[in-house]
Order: structure tokens, then C-alpha cells, then sequence
């Protein structure tokens, strides 16, 4: 594994046979639309911006999404990046604060999901019953591109 530094100073990881590809470029960290969602590494090539990215994994078409199974748009290395649906892309992102796919509803806490419609999973009294049953239903949805929500002793919903 090599780095790759960019116009920041942050840190890129990048396998080491991508290595003398990537090194010797002006790359730019490319930095999140929202807070809480993850930079990414590009670089302009005749007045168009290159995401590292999709670059590795030579993604041109732009309905297909270079997932990253860590959720750090840093990480590079080719076992971290994967293609997907849009919708597959979603189903790994990560909530910053609380638990994904958990709602206040008064004093109690809803669990929903949307995975092309609205689905409310049901009212819970505590917002880790809720997140689990979120878990439970994004498992079965989305498979290996499931972020789950960490449960309350710091173990991941098996």
C-alpha cells in the first residue's frame, strides 16, 4: 500500500501496483457535498474533473457507482472499491449522528427504510430497538452493501 498526497495534505491509499499510474499527478481533494459525507481524490484533465475512483476501476458510464465498502472516500486500494446500482450505493452510506433509518415520533422512535418507496418498520420505545430492526430489514434488502447501525454494546448486528 502507497499514498498519494493531495493539494491538502490529506492522504490517499492506493494499491502499489496503481502506484506509478497515479504518482506524479496533481490530484485535489475533491471535498463532500454535505457534512458527514466523505471527501474524494481528483484531478483535471482537459477542463474536466477525474474522480481516482472511478479512474481505477475505468467507470464511464455514469449510471454505475464506484462504491467504497469502508465509506472512506480516501481509501483506494482495489479491495476496498467495488461498482454498484445507485441504489446499492446507498444502502452502504453511513448516518453521522443517531442511528440509520431511525426516526423521533413524539416519545416514541420510528424505523423505515426507503428502497424505492417509503417503508415504515414499525414504532419502538428505544431508538436501538429500532435501529435493530432496521438492521434486520436492510440485511435482507441490501446484502453485502448493508451499513448497519451499531448496536448498543459497540458489536455490529450480526
Amino acid at each position: 500500500m502507497k499514498k498519494i498526497i493531495l493539494n491538502t495534505g490529506k492522504e490517499v491509499l492506493v494499491d502499489d501496483e496503481d502506484w506509478p499510474v497515479l504518482s506524479g499527478r496533481n490530484w485535489y481533494e475533491h471535498p463532500a457535498k454535505r457534512e458527514g459525507n466523505p471527501s474524494y481524490a481528483h484531478l483535471h484533465v482537459r477542463g474536466r474533473n477525474v474522480l481516482m475512483h472511478r479512474f481505477l476501476l475505468d467507470a464511464k458510464d455514469a449510471n454505475v457507482v464506484v462504491d467504497h465498502i469502508d465509506g472512506n472516500g480516501l481509501n483506494n486500494q482495489r479491495s476496498n472499491l467495488r461498482l454498484a446500482s445507485r441504489s446499492e450505493n446507498r444502502f452502504n452510506s453511513r448516518r453521522a449522528v443517531g442511528f440509520k433509518g431511525v426516526y423521533p415520533r413524539g416519545n416514541r422512535w420510528e424505523a423505515a427504510i426507503n428502497h424505492g418507496k417509503w417503508e415504515s418498520l414499525g414504532y419502538f420505545d428505544t431508538p436501538e430497538e429500532a435501529a435493530k430492526a432496521y438492521n434486520e430489514k436492510i440485511k435482507g434488502i441490501a446484502g453485502e452493501f448493508a451499513s448497519l447501525n451499531e448496536v448498543p454494546s459497540g458489536e455490529k448486528e450480526a
